[in-house]
């Protein structure tokens, strides 16, 4: 008999609102749930299957990984959001401003929000490393860590499991070494939550910036979308209707 990961059902399962970071969750002990302060860590959990100690029988086991880029990025952000997006671009800061606004037509959700921050930090603040030396104290994710993610080499982090063979990179390397590697950054989110919108957040982040530095070469001049399907296409095209 295959062993059964119990849930343990609760009266109210959403507790935290869409439009604010997260300030409790659900934590699930041996079966039980009980409520904790604070955001919940970002990791993930997976299956294995194991040899029972007194049947000789495969059951399902489950696990669970932290993500530690994940959660020193989300401190990071958070700092450099309280800090009022230091070193960024007067652009930059009045778009970030913009979409937190409270009476926009459609407010976006916390993490759409939180994802485009952590993106703009990552290609305009920390890797083109626009900071002071005082800031890089504070960082929790280490400008070597972030070095060596860039070029493809596994980064140590404090907070990783021993166990995992995770291999953390931002960057594909290619077999030519005369070819420079490919910079790739992305964001894994629910379906539902507005990916698409992000998309083209970003954009007009890159054009805003571009339009008022044209001899800044960070920010691109051109995009290109490319989307699997019609559909996606279609909700693409939607997006110039929400004011961005």
């Amino acid at each position: 008999m295959k062993k059964q990961n119990p849930i343990q059902p609760v009266e109210n399962p959403i507790i935290c609102g869409p439009y604010e970071e997260p300030e409790s969750h659900w934590h699930y002990k041996e079966g039980m749930a009980s409520k904790i302060g604070g955001r919940r860590p970002a990791g993930y959990w997976y299956k294995t299957n194991a040899v029972g100690k007194k049947q000789m029988e495969l059951f399902t086991e489950e696990h669970r990984d932290d993500l530690p880029l994940v959660n020193l990025l989300r401190e990071d952000i958070k700092q450099w959001r309280k800090n009022n997006y230091r070193n960024a671009t007067n652009v930059t800061k009045e778009l970030l401003r913009y979409w937190a606004k409270e009476d926009r037509f459609r407010r976006f959700f916390f993490c759409q929000k939180e994802a485009v921050e952590t993106l703009i930090y990552l290609m305009e603040i920390r890797i083109p490393e626009k900071y002071s030396r005082t800031d890089a104290k504070r960082f929790k994710l280490s400008q070597e860590n972030l070095r060596n993610l860039i070029r493809g080499v596994n980064p140590k982090f404090k907070e990783q499991s021993a166990s995992t063979d995770y291999y953390h990179t931002l960057a594909d390397t290619p077999a030519d070494e005369s070819l420079l590697p490919l910079l790739r950054m992305g964001c894994k989110m629910a379906t539902g939550s507005g990916k698409t919108v992000i998309m083209a957040m970003l954009i007009s982040w890159a054009f805003c910036n571009r339009g008022q530095y044209p001899d800044n070469t960070l920010f691109p001049n051109a995009v290109l979308i490319c989307c699997p399907n019609l559909t996606v296409k279609s909700v693409t095209q939607k997006t110039t209707v929400w004011g961005f």
